[in-house]
């Protein structure tokens, strides 16, 4: 029983950790530099048998200083799943990329949305709570 706990404390962890690591991303985007892309591919991933597990992925191109890069970041933090990105980002369509001025291959989308950091720190502390209420069920039935 310990185990099966452990394994919810440490996709816990792991979340927080990614959740962490994403807010210190989008504190250090606040003064990234802005240029205009293009959105070069807008569609659905089916991850499993129904329409509902389908994830939104998007692939843009943008030039700093006379070089191309290519990116998939929308926001930072866990990629919550949502079709508004293929509706709101179309292929072909112009888009405003955010880019680090220290290294241009990192960039990002939307640097002011914070909905997936926030939501990997509340499944990430939910899990954490499912591995101490299950030690607490464990100890009483002891």
């Amino acid at each position: 029983m310990k185990l099966f706990l452990a394994i919810f404390f440490l996709i816990g962890a792991y979340l927080i950790a990614i959740s962490l690591y994403a807010s210190v991303q989008y504190i250090g985007a606040s003064d990234w530099h802005s240029v205009n892309g293009i959105v070069e591919k807008s569609a659905y991933n089916i991850s499993g048998a129904k329409a509902s597990t389908s994830t939104a992925s998007i692939q843009y191109s943008y030039q700093v200083n006379g070089q191309n890069y290519v990116n998939n970041r929308i926001r930072f933090g866990i990629q919550v799943a949502s079709h508004a990105p293929v509706t709101e980002y179309r292929k072909g369509g112009l888009v405003a990329v955010f880019y680090n001025p220290d290294s241009p291959n990192e960039s990002v989308l939307n640097r002011k949305d914070t909905q997936a950091i926030i939501f990997g720190f509340i499944v990430g502390l939910v899990f954490i709570s499912f591995y101490f209420v299950g030690l607490w069920f464990e100890k009483r039935k002891a």
